[in-house]
């Protein structure tokens, strides 16, 4: 994107961290994220798709012992419960953050797609509990 003159990047130098670059947008990365913004049909498909390895697994579960199906899905569980507690903080990140862009009304936009992820999380959460109760309940 930077060779295409989207974006633009600075070096910075620390002394108690690595250095880093910073990237900034351009104003003709701008113009192409607003045309990019201008169409998300393409992008809406993609998001309400649910194509999963995992969920493989566990369609072809029955070939396994209900056991071993049981620790898989106890695993995934541990997963979902490991990435909700990650968004404890999302929220207070996003208030600084927001706070600090140059445009405080973006931060909306942010929480709005942290909910998103949060929201996956304790579904999967939900549908995790259940199908782990509906194995057991089986014995």
């Amino acid at each position: 994107m930077e060779d295409k003159g989207w974006l633009t990047s600075e070096r910075v130098v620390q002394d108690d961290k690595p250095n880093k670059k910073v990237y900034s947008l351009a104003d003709a990365g701008r113009e192409e994220l607003k045309n990019w913004l201008s169409t998300p049909e393409a992008d809406i498909n993609d998001a309400m798709s649910v194509r999963s390895a995992f969920l493989m697994r566990v369609f072809f579960a029955g070939e396994i012992s209900d056991e071993q199906a049981i620790s898989m899905l106890r695993a995934f569980r541990e997963k979902c419960l490991e990435s909700l507690s990650s968004f404890n903080s999302v929220h207070e990140i996003i208030m600084d953050k927001g706070a600090a862009a140059d445009n405080v009304d973006r931060k909306k936009y942010w929480e709005i797609t942290a909910q998103y992820g949060k929201n996956h999380y304790q579904a999967s959460l939900q549908w995790v509990e259940n199908a782990i109760s509906m194995l057991e309940g089986e014995k």
